[in-house]
This record gives structure tokens, C-alpha cells and sequence, in this order.
């Protein structure tokens, strides 16, 4: 079959408040992609972030690669988008079958078929086998009734095969064939370009064991980690390596959770001298100074922590399990090593003052974040806070459940959506005026060779313009 898949990107959303931003490769799509062509399949992706077409141009170009079936990979936060461009493409082209995939759909999928009539199918979960199973179906007619992982309309009913079960060996799943990608992909932080090698990032585990309530990562992968082991990873970047790139990020949910692991993962990185710059995420409580150490020797130049707030209680309302010393402690040990630390918090909690969300930007300058990234609270399906925020009668399911909402909007009581907004760029000021922030960064930008390779590609005119813009 000729199949396009799309990562449905939205050109004129913005952030309200930008930290963190740029065009990554869309990974899952990229895996999927990969199992479809080396099943036979003629696979193109088309990533609208590195495009930026409008809707209209997007549904024309779908059309006139004449496809047998078209994939999206959703979130909430491009579904509105996605919607947009699969309707407009069901008018042109009504016997292709259009297929929903990500996040969003996995949670929804059920009103999605039932809602949206220009949606036909809909894969939950992890769709590299699925994927497979229905286009192998679709273009040899067989029936798909044993399909698992499927939603589908069938004489105007919503059918919901059994759910497929998760990948257990995800050693054994193919390599993302990035050929199959055009475009460059880029990481930007505060309007500051922060790839200086040629970029792409890598899955080394699977799942999240944990259950934040902001978090919809949980529900999509079943609490269930699952890692790759050490030697298919090397295996991977070293074909990377090879293929040019110099720069990865680790998009894991838990890229830390099993230290031996990651040591073994960093061992062998040295011992191969890959040479690659790289980050990735991690929890305060799962940062210790060996394995950062560890990390820092096989390249890592930045990790990002997700602290949230400097409030115990709203730590354990987000059902974090960390506390206040452990954020400090881990950023401590992170600056120690030499690596940079982003690190996310989050306004806008029920019941949450303005004197607790100072605390927590007067907390974010005070414990050496080299660079913050302020949120406010939203809620979205899949969360274990929409369940709470339904149950509680303030979220309305059929008006928000296409693109989530801002807890402050919907709260009795709580401070308004402008206030935080206010309250956010004051913090951000509150980091840039602070003469030890400043001394501390020259000091770090001095000693580390990331950095001053930073600075190198962000020497134009426009590049320095975009960030005094910013700030």
C-alpha cells in the first residue's frame, strides 16, 4: 500500500510562555514507519513542524501522493489541527481510509470513531505490530475483527477490539529509519538555537512507572517500564554516529529509572568514544552523584528535571513522591558535574495562593537552574487530574475533551489564568536579575566546550535578535 503518515504539527499555535521549543523527530511515527516498509509497504511521513503548512496545503499535498491510506499521530495539543486537515482530506478522497494514532486517540478513541466520521480507524497504544496487522488487512481485504489495538466504525457501530498487548522485548523492534524524515530538526531554548551537531533523538526504554497527576504517560503505557538493553542502544547510536549525527536527545519517560543500566549504557558509550553530545530527562529522587557522574563522562551536557513546585503539598497532591531538598540536592549534584539543568514548574494547583507560587519561583532562582521552565496546570484526558477535575463537576467531558483545559479556568477560587501569566514572566525576570545567576552562567559558559560551541552558531544577527526579543 501507499501510505502517508503525518505528524500534524500546528503553525500558528504558540506557547504562551516559551522556554523550550524547536522541531524534534516524531519517534513513534518514525517506528511505525519503519515496520510498515520493511513489511513492504510504500511509507512517506510528512512532519508539518519542520513544514509549517496550513491545513488546506497539508490536505492537497496528502492528495496528490494518491494514498491508499493516511495515518496521524495525535496529541491534544495538535488534534484540533489533525481534525482539520483529515476532514478536508475525507472530502477529496472518501475511500481512503484515514487512521488516528498517539495519545490523544489511544485515550479517546472511543468518541473519536463514534464523533468524527472522516476517522475510520483508530490504533491504541503501541502501533508498530498494529499498524502492520490492519494495512496487511485493508489491502488484501481479510477481516479485522481480530485485530487487537483497534477501534473502528462498522454499520454505524463503534466496535473496540481487545487491547493489544504491550511490546515486552523492545530490543526487538527495529531501528527508526530516518531517511524517511526531510527536514532539519533543530532544539531551541529561549529563542537560542542549542543543536550544534546534526540532531535526532532515541528511544532507549519504554513506559513510565510512576503515576504524576498531570501526566498522561501513565495511562498510555500501563505503568509498565521496559527497557533496551545497553548493547542494542550502542548498536543504534553507533549506526548513528556513522550516518552523521553528533547530537541526540534520550526521549524517554524514565530514562533513569534502572541506574545499572544507565552506568552500563555510559561504560560502553566511553569505551566505543562516540563522541555524541546528548541529554535526557530524569526525577531529582533518581539522580545521584555517581550516576551523573557517569552520564557526564559519556557525554551528557544537560539534563531536565521535573520539580514542579517547592510546596509539599501540592508535591503530594501531583503525587510526585520527591520533595523540596531532594530538587535542591539533584540540581546540586547536576552543577556539580559540570551539565546544564533545565528544570519544569508548574502554577496553578487547586487551592494554590499566590504566596505558595512565589515560593516556588523564589525557590526555582535559589537552587541553581541554569534555565527554568514555567507552566500552568492543565488538565487533559488521560490524566489522573481530568478524572479527579470530572468527578468534581468542574471539567465539562464533551466541551474540553478534543483540547483539554487550563485548571485555573475552570477552578471555583482559583487565581486567574492573568495573574499566573503575570506571575510567570515575573519569575522569569527574577532569574535575570539576580548577579549570581549571571556570574554563575559566564563561569559555566567559560568552562564548558558545549556551551562555547553554542555561542558559535547563534552569532548571527537574527539568532541574537530572536533572543534579546525573547527576554
Amino acid at each position: 500500500m501507499r501510505i502517508i503518515l503525518v505528524y500534524p504539527s500546528n503553525p500558528s499555535v504558540k506557547r504562551e510562555f516559551i522556554s523550550l521549543e524547536g522541531s524534534w523527530p516524531p519517534i513513534g511515527l518514525l517506528y511505525i514507519a519503519t515496520c510498515l516498509k520493511e513489511t513492504g509497504h510504500d511509507v512517506k511521513i510528512f512532519d508539518n513542524s519542520t513544514h509549517g503548512f496550513s491545513a488546506e496545503r497539508l490536505a492537497h499535498w496528502i492528495t496528490s501522493q494518491d494514498p491508499d491510506l493516511v495515518g496521524f499521530s495525535t496529541l491534544t495539543v495538535t488534534t484540533l489541527f489533525a481534525d482539520k486537515v483529515a476532514e478536508l482530506l475525507k472530502e477529496k478522497l472518501p475511500d481512503v481510509p484515514v487512521v488516528y494514532g498517539g495519545y490523544h486517540a489511544t485515550i479517546n478513541h472511543e468518541r473519536i470513531v463514534k464523533e468524527q466520521p472522516f476517522i475510520d480507524f483508530v490504533v491504541r497504544g503501541e502501533g508498530e505490530h498494529i499498524a502492520v496487522e490492519l494495512a496487511d488487512a485493508l489491502e488484501s481485504r481479510k477481516n479485522i475483527e481480530d485485530i487487537r489495538g483497534i477501534t473502528y466504525r462498522e454499520h454505524g457501530r463503534v466496535i473496540v477490539n481487545q487491547d493489544s498487548p504491550l511490546i515486552e522485548d523492545v530490543n526487538s523492534i527495529p531501528f527508526p529509519d530516518r531517511s524517511l524524515l526531510q527536514g532539519e530538526y533543530l532544539g531551541v531554548v529561549n529563542n537560542f538555537r542549542t543543536t550544534v551537531k546534526k540532531f535526532t533523538t532515541v528511544m532507549s526504554s519504554r513506559g513510565c512507572p510512576y503515576n504524576c497527576t498531570f501526566c498522561a504517560a501513565s495511562t498510555h503505557g500501563r505503568r509498565k517500564w521496559r527497557g533496551r538493553s545497553a548493547e542494542n542502544i550502542i548498536e543504534e547510536l553507533s549506526y548513528l554516529k556513522d550516518q552523521g549525527f553528533g547530537q541526540i536527545y534520550f526521549v524517554d519517560d524514565s530514562f533513569t529509572v534502572n541506574a545499572s543500566r544507565v552506568k552500563e549504557l555510559c561504560k560502553q558509550m566511553k569505551k566505543e568514544k562516540l563522541d555524541i553530545y546528548w541529554a535526557t530527562e530524569t526525577r531529582v529522587d533518581l539522580a545521584g552523584k555517581e550516576m551523573l557522574w557517569a552520564m557526564k563522562q559519556a557525554g551528557c551536557n544537560a539534563l531536565y528535571f521535573g520539580i514542579e513546585s517547592a510546596i509539599p503539598w501540592i508535591l503530594e497532591y501531583y503525587k510526585k513522591r520527591i520533595t523540596p531538598q531532594m530538587a535542591k540536592q539533584a540540581i546540586k549534584n547536576c552543577n556539580e558535574t559540570g551539565m546544564d539543568s533545565f528544570a519544569s514548574f508548574i502554577l496553578g494547583a487547586p487551592g494554590e495562593t499566590v504566596a505558595e507560587m512565589w515560593t516556588t519561583l523564589r525557590f526555582a532562582s535559589k537552587i541553581g537552574v541554569d534555565i527554568p521552565d514555567f507552566h500552568m496546570l492543565g488538565a487533559a484526558p488521560g490524566m489522573p487530574i481530568w478524572d479527579e477535575l470530572v468527578h468534581q463537576g468542574y471539567i465539562d467531558e464533551d466541551k474540553y475533551w478534543r483540547t483539554g483545559v487550563a485548571v485555573p479556568d475552570i477552578v471555583p477560587k482559583a487565581v486567574s489564568r492573568e495573574k499566573i501569566s503575570e506571575l510567570i514572566k515575573r519569575g522569569f525576570r527574577l532569574f535575570l536579575a539576580s548577579p549570581r545567576y549571571l556570574t554563575r552562567q559566564l563561569k559555566k559558559t567559560y568552562m564548558n566546550s558545549f556551551r562555547r560551541e553554542v555561542i558559535k552558531v547563534n552569532t548571527s544577527l537574527n539568532s541574537l535578535r530572536r533572543f534579546i526579543n525573547f527576554y
